[in-house]
């Protein structure tokens, strides 16, 4: 049994009919320790066993590890990083990161500065998208992001972090990409298209100068969306992938025939920037939205919604993933909250609270002349979050939420 146990304190169902029948043996608890509400709220603790019991059944079903304790590791940000908006871990000890003013960065743990990556092209666009997405394939050898020219997708070999091509063929800002296998490569964008890109093992061998050709994926995949298309996800191994465009408008695809298999009007159409395609309960698939007041749970096997969480505050939701049963939220006004889908609550911390919040001292914010006129609190959006293999670390970022101000925040939580 994991010595982890021995660091985790259940929160036990408010709606328990008997505290005598839900109270854990004390010698459980441990400070500045967290859990969730998981177990059922009938079971009674009258055994000798029920130590070892209760250690097994809380991991067992534990929908997804959320980083103990959720102590913080920030980097030193300053006037050169203007909002994370795309992150994913390269490895148990780095992170890379993609910023509004399109620089893709190193966060390494053991150094308290990131370090920046060249990108590749050559026309370079100043017009305020930034990187909006990393992906990694399923082999880990291949990198996909944002180029200098912010409608361009530029491939990484890994662990090089070599570019090796770049995708064009878009006309507006590239908003999504996703790897729906480990050749094909599948990227969204504000023009309304989204795109699918193939390579071989041949041809990334041979080092040929254009190692990716666009497939013609035919007039569905080109007309799915009448607006632009705003996230891309996919799930491997499930060969299921989804697109999300700002009209409220949800496809479901089959990854290996690229046929859609059905699409979903959303009945909360606002500020529509998040999506998360994963495994829930028993490898099911499970699709989150967030919106700007709710976080929208769908089984891409039914008609429709499985149900609408309600955010914590209507500042909107910013980022969003789905991991196991967990689905992790980041929002405007710099609050992270769980979900747990089994127990349908959102989980409870150790300070009691259903969020964790990031703190401005850590960040960064350019004081400029219009920004100390201002009376509002300039805190920190989560526009992106992302958990290495383990689940034991989280990293989190993003920046001032206000369009207009300028600033970062980058840190990890364990």
């Amino acid at each position: 049994m994991s010595e982890d146990a021995a660091d985790l304190v259940v929160c036990w169902d408010d709606g328990a009919s008997s505290p005598e029948e839900t109270k854990p043996p004390e010698d459980l608890k441990r400070k500045g320790s967290n859990l969730f509400r998981h177990l059922p709220q009938e079971r009674v603790f009258n055994s000798r066993s029920v130590r070892r019991r209760l250690r097994e059944e809380v991991f067992a079903s534990l929908p997804h590890r959320i980083p103990i304790g959720l102590s913080q590791r920030a980097w030193k940000l300053d006037g050169q990083v203007n909002k994370l908006f795309a992150s994913t871990w390269l490895d148990h000890s780095t992170v890379i990161a993609g910023s509004k003013n399109n620089k893709l960065l190193l966060f390494r743990l053991d150094s308290v500065v990131p370090h920046e990556i060249k990108l590749g092209g050559e026309e370079e666009r100043d017009d305020h998208c930034g990187i909006h997405c990393i992906s990694i394939n399923k082999s880990r050898s291949l990198l996909a992001t944002g180029g200098r020219n912010v409608n361009e997708c530029c491939i990484f070999k890994l662990p090089e972090l070599e570019p090796i091509d770049l995708l064009k063929g878009h006309t507006d800002w590239l908003f999504g990409c996703t790897w729906l296998d480990d050749n094909t490569l599948l990227t969204g964008s504000r023009d309304k298209t989204l795109m699918v890109w193939s390579t071989s093992s041949d041809r990334l061998a041979q080092g040929t100068r254009r190692r990716f050709k666009r497939k013609d994926a035919g007039a569905q995949l080109r007309e799915a969306h009448s607006d632009k298309v705003r996230c891309v996800d996919s799930c491997a191994s499930l060969s299921l992938f989804a697109s999300l465009s700002v009209d409220a408008k949800l496809v479901l695809w089959d990854a290996k025939t690229l046929s859609p298999l059905r699409t979903l009007n959303l009945e909360q159409p606002d500020e529509l920037v998040a999506m998360s395609l994963g495994n829930a309960n028993d490898s099911a698939p499970l699709v989150a939205v967030g919106s700007k007041r709710h976080v929208t749970l769908i089984d891409p096997r039914a008609c429709g919604a499985v149900r609408s969480v309600d955010w914590l505050d209507s500042s909107g939701v910013r980022s969003v993933s789905c991991v196991g049963n967990l689905v992790t939220i980041g929002g405007a006004s710099g609050k992270l909250a769980f979900f747990d889908v089994r127990a349908e609550k959102f989980v409870v911390l150790h300070n009691n609270e259903r969020h964790y919040s990031t703190d401005l001292k850590h960040g960064f914010v350019r004081r400029d002349e219009g920004l100390d006129r201002l009376t509002f609190d300039a805190q920190h959006a989560i526009c992106t979050h992302s958990y290495d293999a383990s689940g034991a670390k989280l990293f989190i970022g993003g920046g001032p939420v206000i369009f207009s101000l300028y600033g970062s925040y980058a840190a990890v939580l364990e």
